[in-house]
């Protein structure tokens, strides 16, 4: 006959067996204390129901047939003391603490011969066995890991990724590629032009200005527009200074020439295509007639006009060549990188060829206010000697603020609604 309540509770060291249903032969036949440290003795009495019900408030435990209540807070644990803790304890789903019998945790004490304080969670060793950490449905839950992690089954010098099926795997690197914690080298003449970040800058004017490129030496060869009908010797864009002296250091320039426009004024426009490792701070330059208010010209890139062009920002400090103190201010305007990604999105989806087309569409230029000046750490280029064949660290630094450039803040057009571009 199974026993459907019994109740057991500790006087001292002895352990005591309540019957509530008249069953001491098959508690005194079946109950063992051997396993149970610090109990020398199994006493079983039956009692009436007011001493069942004392011994219920007294140890907090009703066990049955079918699991054990816990009726107040308590611990389980093992009985050794502080810095003696060489024990460990464990729960299993099968009749062994054994994959081949079930999952199970184990829980070892700190001064344990090989375990020294260590939590196991294993899985049984049947199909479909898993380890999972599962919280309420529907709701997004984070696994804070504080420690050093290790995937045993990880492989040294491959990458980890997620599949479709969100399993954790790793594989082999392709090609002449090898990887170390978290860098990765790329072997010689290895690199293709899908593995290069590159990113563009733009410059317009409406009147003869020479700009400095930023990218520098790493740009590739310009594409050139115009925003109206020219004549054939209208307009011009060439990449050597012809409207004032050559600088005494590499830097690569563009000249955008406007010479016989007909009709109404128009504007020319440079795109320039370079490689990059940076992208910190978008830097948006405007050159403007400083009593007329008129823009003569801009420039914008997602790096500072030094970049590439020797990394010295108190070399080139702004991107205008043809700055005249006496006629012209130079504004310098900084989007934020969620500004900068939906103006490049309307542009993809509404076919504008033009950022500072774009810019102007959702940003009132004349309607400005003082803004602080980027203070942060940024790229500027890469050493003059490096080797190709080993990882390089790149030029970095704060760029001061020239005195003649004012960092502002344009109103946005409460017309145009630029949040309909953003992407999470």
């Amino acid at each position: 006959m199974a026993l459907t309540r019994v109740k057991y509770f500790a006087d001292g060291d002895t352990l005591w067996a309540v019957d509530l249903n008249g069953e001491f032969d098959n508690i005194i036949n079946n109950f063992s204390v051997g396993n149970l440290s610090g109990v020398s003795a199994f006493m079983a009495t039956v009692l009436d129901d007011d001493s069942a019900e004392e011994a219920r408030e007294t140890l907090g435990i009703d066990i049955y047939d079918t699991g054990i209540t816990f009726n107040s807070s308590l611990q389980i644990k093992q009985g050794t003391s502080d810095g003696s803790d060489n024990r460990y304890l464990d729960i299993c789903g099968g009749g062994d603490a054994s994959r081949d019998r079930g999952a199970y945790v184990r829980l070892y004490g700190n001064e344990h011969s090989t375990g020294e304080g260590k939590l196991q969670l294993a899985s049984g060793n049947a199909t479909g066995n898993a380890v999972e950490i599962t919280g309420n449905t529907g709701i997004t839950g984070t696994l804070t890991v504080s420690s050093t992690t290790t995937l045993s089954s990880m492989t040294s010098g491959r990458l980890v990724g997620v599949t479709t099926n969100g399993k954790l795997v790793d594989s082999t690197l392709s090609g002449d590629v090898s990887s170390s914690g978290f860098t990765t080298t790329i072997g010689t003449s290895k690199v293709t032009n899908a593995m290069l970040k590159t990113s563009y800058g733009e410059y317009t004017t409406t009147s003869t200005e020479t700009k400095t490129i930023t990218g520098g030496q790493y740009c590739f060869y310009p594409q050139v527009c115009v925003s109206g009908t020219y004549q054939a010797d209208g307009a011009s864009v060439t990449i050597v200074d012809s409207t004032s002296s050559m600088p005494t250091s590499y830097t690569t320039l563009c000249t955008m020439q406007v010479l016989n426009p007909t009709g109404a004024k128009h504007t020319i426009y440079a795109q320039f295509r370079y490689v990059t490792s940076s992208g910190e701070v978008y830097w948006h330059w405007v050159l403007r007639d400083k009593n007329t208010r008129e823009v003569i010209g801009t420039a914008s890139a997602p790096d500072h006009p030094c970049f590439g062009n020797g990394g010295d920002p108190s070399v080139i400090r702004h991107p205008f060549l043809s700055y005249d103190p006496a006629k012209h201010e130079i504004l310098v305007m900084n989007p934020s990188p969620s500004d900068v990604q939906a103006i490049n999105l309307f542009c993809l989806e509404q076919n504008v060829a033009s950022f500072t087309d774009a810019f102007n569409m959702f940003f009132d230029i004349n309607d400005l206010q003082d803004a602080s000046w980027p203070e942060r750490e940024v790229t500027l280029g890469l050493p003059r000697t490096f080797d190709f064949h080993t990882s390089t660290p790149v030029l970095r630094g704060v760029v001061a603020k020239p005195d003649c450039v004012a960092c502002v803040k344009p109103r946005r057009k409460s017309m145009m609604n630029l949040d309909q571009y953003r992407r999470s």
